[in-house]
């Protein structure tokens, strides 16, 4: 890990899913590594790191799935535990359709204020999951109209989580991510 981004050592990122306001989830996803070879997140783009976060311990979470039932959304990320501040400026619908692995990807400005930085930069993410369906324990029957999601990774430029680049979350911050359109999970 390269000196000017040693604040990601130790660093967890939080998730805050919820769908309709119920089975509220906030997985954590903990630092394990940067590379600064691996391909950027822009496909257009081959210069930038990767900073990658998974779970310590893969968890399956249960969500309704019916055709027109309202899908899981991605509505914070968050470091460290502290829910004060968010680090994305639109919310991602969760596509729970199929099973198999799903990502949606997303983009941000930068806010930080450092030299060298061009403040055109876009701020690339990523978050994958596997679904699943949802099956009863003792018998191993798949439960109609339930689904699993289970957080795999989230990738991101590093300086999408620099302390400066958070957003304060306020009524206003709140009001205009529920207003803009959401980002749509594709399935891989």
């Amino acid at each position: 890990l390269p000196q000017a981004l040693s604040w990601l050592y130790n660093m967890s990122i939080g998730l805050l899913i919820d769908q309709e306001g119920f089975r509220s989830i906030n997985p954590t996803l903990k630092f394990v590594g940067y590379s600064s070879t691996s391909q950027s997140l822009d496909q257009m783009d081959t210069e930038g790191g990767v900073a990658q976060f998974m779970p310590q311990k893969r968890e399956a979470f249960s969500f309704h799935y019916a055709l027109f039932d309202a899908m899981p959304i991605l509505r914070r990320v968050t470091v460290n535990g502290k829910e004060s501040r968010d680090y994305i400026s639109r919310q991602a619908s969760l596509n729970l359709k199929t099973n198999g692995v799903y990502t949606i990807r997303g983009a941000e400005t930068l806010y930080t204020k450092k030299k060298g930085h061009d403040p055109a930069t876009k701020l690339r993410w990523k978050f994958d999951y596997m679904v699943d369906d949802r099956k009863d324990r003792p018998t191993g029957q798949i439960m109609d109209g339930e689904k699993t999601l289970t957080p795999l990774t989230f990738s991101c430029s590093p300086l999408l989580l620099h302390p400066d680049q958070g957003k304060k979350i306020r009524l206003m911050h709140v009001m205009k991510k529920s207003v803009v359109a959401k980002l749509v999970a594709e399935k891989v």
